[in-house]
């Protein structure tokens, strides 16, 4: 089964709209440009109004709203912001009415940044140089989130020329506010070295403050960071706050983390082994589509590894896998059917199947495999299937060998030495393939040998 899902922290991301949406006020199903045409002026727009704006186009961003003018409603209060000329008139000057619109222009910072999610407007609006205008304006007055999204539009270089030093610095203030997304992004710079000089302690210290409000990336990335067989750039090993993160992070819905705490439990990394509670947390992550546990959930079906053993369960979870394309879940089920369980038969041509689809993906183990069974169901008689069953042989074979595989390679030398499936004998073709056999210490391959060997003597 597979090891540690051991991410680059550089690889890790975050997402413009990510958390965008939390806190959703409804304000009932009236159209937004029901309101806004009654109004001449945002300024003349109610708190309530305001809010009500607010929410339709957080729904929007969601996808959860279809009924809307979209456009014209958009257009419209992009013309009365006048974000292009900003002047103090535009912001309301009483506190609550004021808070509501910097939260207005924030959504329509992301809704232009991400053009809709869904629904009947999807794309069509989508503009990142006026994303950039109104999260801009929102940042200035304050907004963390229009912050951090800021910083992510700089950094990615979205609507605006990529800047890591800019990007660094709404970063910052977005994390001086305490937004656990922005200190976790800060973390990424910082351990990157984009924008910022190489700081692992800086990183360590914003992923920490990051985990503590609950980011399951960050909770993930401090569980590989104490994981590490021997440090991490200077932050020592330690199994104790790795398990620790990797559980608030997996108890949090993160797949990896989930994965990762079943390898732990599975193989007793830094604790007592224990794989009934490894069949649990593979189980999750694999209920939520992920294929590494859905064919560790059939290995340890098929072979009873901390849940009694059931081979139609196995061969469920296996197949799930194989239908992400997962090429151990595709060869274990040509396995399964090529040996049988008790509970599920053999099937030859099942089994023939799945070997071919994972030979095809250059796999040396399914090429070997199915190299033997084309030869060992050849007809008897000689004829054209038989000859042709042993030239494709010995091109999986040829294949598999060439990748390494000592029984690929032993069962090449055989057929040069035979001049089964090949054209012509071929003894110094034969000695080549037993001895990269042989090195391997492939026993059979090294008594061809020296049976050639003493022949020739």
């Amino acid at each position: 089964m597979s090891n540690i899902k051991d991410s680059n922290i550089d690889n890790h991301s975050i997402d413009i709209g990510k958390d965008a949406n939390k806190n959703v006020i409804q304000t009932g199903t009236d159209n937004i440009s029901q309101i806004i045409n009654i109004n001449l002026n945002i300024n003349l727009l109610t708190e309530e109004q305001l809010r009500k704006i607010s929410s339709d186009l957080k729904l929007i961003n969601r996808g959860q709203n279809q009924s809307l003018d979209r456009e014209s409603t958009l257009q419209y209060i992009d013309q009365q912001i006048s974000i292009d000329k900003p002047s103090q008139k535009s912001i309301p000057a009483e506190p609550d009415k004021q808070k509501v619109f910097i939260e207005l222009l924030f959504n329509l910072g992301v809704m232009f940044a991400n053009g809709g999610v869904g629904g009947v407007f999807k794309n069509e609006l989508k503009d990142e140089v006026k994303a950039i205008k109104y999260l801009q304006a929102a940042a200035k007055l304050e907004h963390a989130q229009a912050q951090l999204y800021l910083g992510l539009m700089h950094e990615q270089g979205r609507g605006i020329t990529q800047d890591y030093k800019e990007a660094m610095a709404w970063y910052q203030k977005a994390a001086e506010q305490g937004n656990a997304l922005a200190q976790y992004a800060l973390g990424l710079m910082y351990d990157a070295g984009r924008g910022v000089a190489k700081d692992y302690e800086k990183a360590c210290s914003y992923f920490q403050k990051s985990a503590e409000q609950g980011d399951t990336n960050a909770q993930f990335c401090l569980g590989i960071i104490y994981s590490n067989k021997t440090e991490w750039r200077g932050i020592l090993k330690d199994d104790i706050k790795s398990l620790e993160w990797f559980q608030k992070a997996a108890n949090n819905g993160h797949i990896d983390a989930q994965f990762n705490l079943g390898i732990i439990y599975e193989r007793g990394y830094g604790i007592e082994k224990n794989e009934a509670e490894a069949f649990q947390w593979y189980k999750k992550a694999a209920e939520q589509g992920y294929a590494d546990t859905q064919c560790n959930l059939g290995v340890m079906y098929a072979n009873g590894i901390g849940i009694t053993p059931n081979g139609k369960k196995a061969v469920t979870w296996y197949k799930r896998a194989a239908r992400q394309a997962h090429i151990q879940a595709q060869f274990n089920l040509g396995l399964i059917y090529l040996k049988g369980h008790p509970d599920i038969p053999k099937n030859g041509q099942e089994a023939i199947t799945y070997f071919t689809e994972v030979a095809e993906q250059g796999d040396a183990r399914a090429q070997y495999i199915l190299g033997r069974i084309l030869i060992e169901n050849a007809p008897e008689e000689i004829s054209k299937e038989t000859l042709e069953c042993y030239q494709t042989a010995i091109k999986y074979f040829q294949e598999s060998a060439e990748q390494g595989h000592a029984d690929a390679q032993c069962s090449l030398g055989m057929a040069y030495e035979t001049g089964v499936g090949v054209s012509k004998k071929d003894l110094a073709q034969a000695i080549k393939w037993y001895q990269k056999a042989a090195i391997q210490g492939h026993s059979t391959a090294q008594k061809k040998l020296k049976i050639l060997s003493d022949s020739q003597s």
